[in-house]
């Protein structure tokens, strides 16, 4: 019954959740997809329902793209991704600028 629902809610959240993620510069996307996996147990729990994940992932690039660009980081380091990999993937935007 609960992979029912979170299919149903899955299907009237698909792409209102996600906001002004698909807008963020690509660099700032990637970033969240690299820190993702070790976010994801920290927002979603240890629940491996794919249609779960989806919307938990779905709500976390909502959360993300709705901070502003300088509060993204520390909004990345507070609930899980490394401060290091924050770190390094500033400094690779550095140098390409």
């Amino acid at each position: 019954m609960r992979a029912v629902l979170l299919a149903i809610a899955a299907l009237g959240l698909s792409g209102c959740a996600v906001g002004r993620f698909p807008q963020l510069a690509q660099e700032d996307k990637a970033l969240f997809f690299r820190c993702w996996p070790s976010m994801q147990r920290a927002l979603c729990g240890d629940d491996r329902d794919d249609v779960y994940v989806g919307i938990c992932r779905s709500d976390a690039q909502k959360a993300y793209a709705d901070r502003p660009a300088a509060k993204r980081a520390k909004w990345l380091v507070a609930r899980g991704c490394s401060k290091q990999m924050v770190a390094a993937a500033e400094e690779e935007r550095d140098d390409d600028q």
